[in-house]
């Protein structure tokens, strides 16, 4: 039997509700939660793709989902922290490029990782 992996969608601004549409329509990605601070955006997308779990908060999201895979298709000024808060929680990411804002940042990103054993996607959404 194939594999259906879990996704969480970490903002649905144009970027986000691109990533989830995709993953939505893939037949082996099942999107299973929302994350966004703005509530407009949040609800959209989610009577959108018929995801009931939207969140405010990325911790609770993760934890109340249990994803294989976070999806964090924001602002590259973002991807550092973001990405050091899924690894916590020891998940899979996929990320839009770049990585990070420099390499001492994409290291640390890259360390964590590796010391949670979960791997990094990098793309660009094109």
């Amino acid at each position: 039997m194939t594999k259906t992996y879990r996704v969480a969608i970490l903002g649905c601004r144009g970027r986000g509700t691109a990533a989830a549409r995709g993953y939505h329509a893939h037949p082996r990605t099942e999107v299973i939660g929302l994350c966004d601070l703005v509530p407009e955006l949040l609800n959209t997308l989610g009577d959108e793709l018929g995801v009931d779990a939207r969140y405010d908060d990325l911790d609770a999201m993760i934890r109340e989902t249990a994803p294989d895979i976070v999806a964090i298709p924001t602002g590259t000024e973002f991807h550092h922290d973001l990405a050091m808060r899924v690894l916590e929680h020891g998940v899979h990411i996929d990320i839009e490029k770049p990585l990070c804002v420099d390499l001492i940042q994409a290291d640390e990103v890259i360390a964590r990782a590796a010391a949670k054993g979960v791997r990094i996607a990098v793309h660009h959404q094109g």
